[in-house]
């Protein structure tokens, strides 16, 4: 390619970006299972009628499980895992929860339940988590092995023991309540680990632009926790449905929006 053209395409490039940054809704990560999982296990109730909010997410989920049953993109075996996890749970909560359902679609749901559940009896007795460097993930992993339990899958494996002593440890120094008051905590960005220990209604004054750290997960779990419906709450999860990566296909990104950090690299 010869310099003239090189520079015409890289300012053609750069032109779409600039237009990019102008939009408020702009994403430039790629779409989170994990984060859809979670967006699909919100409910809403309208005239006394509860429904899943976001059907579209629970097909995006069921149509990306992989052959092995599990929800990974190789990049790292706690991504695979806590994908996974995310993911098994929505289809248990849609599995015990069918009069929830207002699609035609069916799915063969517990023929994909029991292949996620041998994926991850494979690979959580790999699993070194002592080695472990993924953010939170001695919060978030035991807090869907509980929210599993809760609706009847046990998952053991030799080093469970040692990862619910890194929660132990991690939540001794943490104390939760500190999310009540004015400072913001990156711990808003996974408030789905603390479901059962805060006040939902206790952390409604961080939303910003309607979501939690900018977390569809944690706005999910906010959501699904608070104890008045916060419109704010459901319309960003709308907008990151239709604004982000998936293009409204279903699927969110783990943070949205991003129209910042990347483009800053340009």
């Amino acid at each position: 390619m010869d310099p003239a053209t090189l520079q015409q395409r890289a300012e053609s490039i750069l032109r779409r970006i600039l237009e990019g940054c102008q939009k408020s809704s702009n994403d430039t990560c790629t779409v989170a299972i994990y984060d859809t999982a979670w967006v699909a296990m919100v409910s809403k109730t309208t005239d006394g009628r509860s429904t899943w909010l976001f059907p579209e997410s629970f097909d995006f989920v069921i149509r990306n499980q992989n052959a092995d049953g599990s929800w990974t993109n190789n990049d790292s075996s706690e991504d695979g895992i806590l994908s996974t996890l995310a993911a098994l749970l929505a289809m248990k909560r849609h599995a015990n929860q069918p009069d929830l359902t207002t699609t035609q679609k069916t799915y063969d749901l517990d023929t994909r339940m029991a292949k996620a559940v041998t994926y991850l009896q494979k690979e959580l007795p790999l699993w070194d988590v002592g080695a472990s460097v993924f953010i939170a993930f001695e919060l978030l992993v035991p807090a869907h092995l509980s929210m599993l339990q809760d609706e009847g899958i046990t998952l053991d494996f030799p080093q469970k023991s040692v990862l619910m002593n890194f929660r132990a440890k991690k939540l001794a120094r943490l104390d939760p309540s500190t999310l009540y008051g004015p400072q913001k905590s990156t711990l808003l960005y996974s408030l789905e680990g603390f479901i059962g220990r805060i006040n939902f209604d206790k952390v409604q004054h961080h939303l910003t632009l309607g979501s939690q750290m900018g977390s569809p997960s944690s706005t999910a779990a906010y959501l699904m926790n608070c104890s008045s419906w916060d419109i704010r709450a459901e319309n960003y999860l709308r907008d990151a449905i239709a604004n982000g990566a998936g293009h409204g296909c279903g699927s969110v990104t783990g943070t949205y929006p991003t129209c910042i950090f990347e483009i800053a690299w340009v």
